[in-house]
């Protein structure tokens, strides 16, 4: 499923994996040479730990940093993807999504990956974002308990 977003988000080369807890996408992320990756946790202990469940030579390719995903630490259009798997799929409530997506919005010059708990009516708060869907995708097909999307910033 990642393999396959990244693919339809055009095989970005400046990946920022926000809320990336212990680095669980970064092998992945890292498949295409010459792709670069920031990864962001809330967590300094998270972040910690993640360094030291990978071998060096894939290390050598992420740059980590403490913060918030409501403030991301970058500035306007500072990435060309979000890649957001793990966070944005347990934000209960309507307002946090849209803070949430504001900041995505403001930080990804093209598109974002993230997952959601399908019941949740996501695909309109996407659109009052500035976000189109390019493609979603089920992670057991035929269910609708989760799903992938991969979004492309409108204006």
């Amino acid at each position: 499923m990642v393999r396959n977003a990244l693919k339809v988000a055009g095989e970005p080369g400046l990946v920022l994996d926000l809320a990336c807890g212990s680095g669980r996408f970064w092998p992945v992320l890292a498949e295409h040479v010459n792709r670069v990756i920031l990864a962001s946790d809330n967590s300094q202990d998270m972040l910690d730990h993640a360094r030291t469940h990978h071998p060096t030579s894939l290390l050598k390719r992420v740059k980590t940093f403490q913060g918030s995903a409501f403030s991301i630490g970058l500035s306007a259009n500072a990435v060309d993807c979000i890649f957001c798997l793990e966070l944005f799929r347990h934000v209960p409530s309507s307002e946090a999504r849209q803070a949430l997506l504001q900041e995505f919005h403001r930080v990804s010059r093209d598109t974002v990956i993230v997952s959601v708990a399908s019941h949740t009516p996501v695909e309109d708060e996407f659109r009052q974002a500035g976000f189109e869907v390019l493609y979603y995708q089920e992670f057991i097909p035929g269910s609708s308990v989760w799903r992938v999307y991969v979004l492309r910033k409108t204006g």
